[in-house]
């Protein structure tokens, strides 16, 4: 390559990621290379927040949604668990996309000792560390992608997840 040559990048599609929490919702996506995961937005969980979730989801033309799924620290599913796979059932009413959910352990500790130093007002601090967690869960997830299936997806007739398609390739 000369000195006056720029290398082609491949542009893929956009990753949404989603920190669902009872009260707020941290998002994050992927940059155009889908090699960074970024911190974008957080909404608050309310009854509007699926519309809006869906329409950032097409802003931004995303191939896939990634969800946190809040695992109990010994791998089973508990409430919290339930309660997201819950609300990803509605967002997959609204959009056509292959939802994808991963481990999510943790995330927030980590995302809160990120911003704790840089962030003074605790508001503003929990708000962006739902996004970082998003980001988080997000890398997690690129980090996998090729090397092993991690993801969190189940099959079954009983399964609460049958509102979201397997993505296991």
């Amino acid at each position: 390559m000369t000195a006056y040559q720029t290398p082609i990048i491949a542009l893929k599609p956009r990753i949404i990621a989603l920190d669902v929490g009872k009260k707020r919702i941290g998002i994050a996506v992927s940059d155009p290379t889908g090699t960074v995961a970024l911190p974008f937005e957080t909404i608050e969980r309310d009854e509007s927040a699926a519309s809006r979730l869906a329409k950032v989801i097409g802003s931004f033309g995303a191939e896939k949604l990634v969800i946190g799924l809040p695992l109990n620290m010994d791998g089973t599913e508990g409430e919290r668990a339930r309660d997201v796979r819950s609300f990803a059932g509605i967002v997959r009413q609204l959009v056509d996309v292959p939802i994808v959910f991963v481990d999510e352990r943790l995330t927030t500790v980590q995302a809160e000792s990120l911003t704790s130093k840089g962030v003074r007002d605790r508001r503003a601090r929990k708000r962006a560390s739902d996004r970082v967690a998003a980001a988080i869960i997000l890398r997690a997830y690129l980090d996998s992608v090729g090397s092993s299936d991690k993801d969190l997806n189940k099959t079954g007739e009983d399964d609460e997840s049958t509102d979201c398609p397997d993505e296991r390739e």
